[in-house]
């Protein structure tokens, strides 16, 4: 992963490279075509994102049988999280749902939706519901319990 962005960058741009990826566990190996980032789209990963203010109220994420609210005083104090406690905390789990399967249960953090900060309960689902309608399968959070920190993999599918 370190030599890759060092690889790409000395190779000329419009040149075709072979490159050997990962797939269901066997190697294959794929053409690339190096190309130049444009300006407006290195403009947009490279400008910091607006945030948005947090809503106050919880949110249902039925597709992971989660119940998610923002953190709250009350809900730091009901579940002993930190002052600098940031994410959405976990208020209820289905017992059937996916979430359930992992271990998740309340009072749990989720920092992080598919490497992406979670600062309230719309960006979760917003992301979670993006994940999905792209095809993934399953969902990687960043979890915080009793200041331990774990990522887990949820399953997005119904099958």
């Amino acid at each position: 992963m370190r030599q890759l962005p060092r690889l790409v960058a000395e190779t000329h741009v419009d040149k075709l490279v072979e490159v050997t990826v990962w797939r269901n566990r066997t190697q294959v190996t794929l053409q690339a075509k190096i190309a130049r980032l444009a300006e407006t789209e290195q403009a947009s990963t490279n400008a910091p994102a607006t945030p948005k203010p947090p809503k106050e109220e919880g949110g249902v994420v039925t597709e992971l049988g989660l119940m998610l609210s923002n953190i709250t005083p009350e809900l730091k104090t009901k579940f002993s999280l930190s002052d600098d406690a940031k994410g959405v905390v976990i208020l209820d789990v289905a017992k059937d749902g996916p979430a359930a399967e992992k271990g998740l249960k309340p009072g749990d953090v989720i920092m992080e939706a598919a490497q992406v900060e979670i600062k309230s309960t719309t960006q979760a689902a917003a992301k979670i519901d993006e994940e999905k309608k792209s095809g993934r399968k399953s969902i990687l959070l960043l979890i915080q319990r009793q200041g331990d920190l774990r990522f887990v993999a949820v399953r997005l599918d119904k099958s």
